[in-house]
């Protein structure tokens, strides 16, 4: 008899062995989803998520990471719902009370995000972040004003950070107010200009200098002042060579001048540099049509 029992447990405990847990079956999914939306197969990544959400293990990480995917796949509203579902059962998550605000930002539900971002504690390590989020709903409230002094206080509550004086930068350009964003990105290169930050700052100078060149070539025009961005902008693909951003942004500034001659030889140039760039192609495309070169486009 013993025997008999023995030789069912056996398979049976084979079987047990085999079975895959309910983590391993979360990771799996969320790893096929990730694969498929690479490839842009956006209906496999949305089966591979109705696994995940079937078997993901609830903790708050967990939760952000779906909704990452979902919002990946298309699915902003699923995601948006499973964000509010997630901070009433973990209200003491700072970083998906974040990631809730700053999804219900992007698709105008300010209400939900201020709500989200109320139970953020001034000294949490999301807090800095989350002043820009808050900035960031009250400017698209159209308080462009009430922003700038959100943005003001982060900028002082968090002095070591850039990111409150780079959504300020961004504020002012939106509003055409060029020249307190250029006070204001001359106070962030002193500060975060050298080291670990300096990075941070790449992307709001060329959104500078670019409304600067835009600004300036508009009538009457100021040549100076368009020379000027040029050269900032020189100044920023020269620290960060092949910067496909700052070579668009100087590329237009060569344009609004109509120095086609000067876009193209460095679209051509950077191309030479690193070809097969498909950005940099499309780049070239409209500035051969401009030239007596339109049968190379």
């Amino acid at each position: 008899m013993s025997g008999r029992k023995t030789l069912v447990l056996i398979p049976l405990l084979l079987w047990v062995g085999g079975c895959p847990s309910q983590q391993e079956v979360a990771e799996e999914a969320a790893g096929s989803a990730r694969e498929a939306l690479a490839r842009g197969d956006v209906r496999a990544a949305l089966e591979a998520l109705r696994t995940l959400e079937a078997n993901h293990a609830g903790t708050s990480e967990a939760v952000v990471e779906l909704a990452s995917l979902l919002m990946a796949a298309g699915e902003a509203p699923q995601a948006l719902w499973l964000l509010e579902e997630g901070v009433r059962r973990h209200p003491d998550s700072d970083r998906l009370r974040l990631a809730l605000a700053r999804l219900a930002a992007e698709l105008g539900s300010s209400d939900t995000a201020i709500r989200a971002l109320e139970g953020i504690a001034p000294d949490s390590e999301q807090a800095a972040v989350a002043a820009i989020v808050l900035g960031q709903v009250t400017l698209r409230a159209g308080d462009l004003e009430g922003a700038l002094e959100i943005f003001r206080e982060a900028e002082a509550r968090y002095p070591d950070q850039p990111q409150a004086v780079i959504a300020r930068i961004g504020a002012l350009l939106t509003e055409q107010r060029l020249d307190e964003a250029a006070e204001a990105l001359a106070s962030a290169r002193k500060r975060f200009g050298q080291g670990e930050h300096a990075d941070a700052l790449r992307e709001v100078e060329i959104s500078f200098y670019s409304a600067e060149a835009e600004a300036h070539a508009r009538p009457p025009g100021d040549p100076d002042g368009l020379a000027a961005a040029i050269e900032g902008l020189r100044g920023v693909l020269e620290r960060y060579p092949g910067d496909v951003q700052a070579i668009a942004a100087l590329a237009n500034a060569h344009w609004r001048v109509r120095d086609v001659e000067s876009a193209l030889e460095l679209v051509e140039t950077s191309l030479a540099e690193d070809p097969g760039r498909v950005e940099l192609e499309n780049l070239l495309v409209p500035l051969l049509l401009a030239t007596d070169r339109a049968d190379e486009a």
